[in-house]
């Protein structure tokens, strides 16, 4: 699963787009390496779907706080538009 762009709308198989639309993501690129078994597929998704964590959990892990979290991969980006 890939964040997409605002407005990309869900690209996902026939399997993922249903749990991807009841989770409420709007805007995600998915691609299944491997099994194309729809029942596995699916499982896969939710897997995917409880790792997430939030931008608040992942400032705690890394010591930081949200705000600089988010500034940071704001720097990040800006740096990689530049670059291409």
């Amino acid at each position: 699963m890939i964040p997409a762009s605002p407005g990309t709308g869900v690209i996902a198989g026939r399997g993922v787009r249903p749990v991807i639309e009841a989770a409420g993501i709007k805007d995600i690129l998915t691609k299944s390496y491997g099994s194309n078994n729809p029942v596995n597929v699916v499982k896969a998704a939710f897997l995917a779907l409880s790792e997430l964590t939030s931008l608040e959990e992942q400032a705690h892990m890394r010591g930081m706080t949200p705000h600089e979290l988010h500034q940071r991969r704001v720097r990040r980006k800006a740096e990689v538009q530049e670059a291409s």
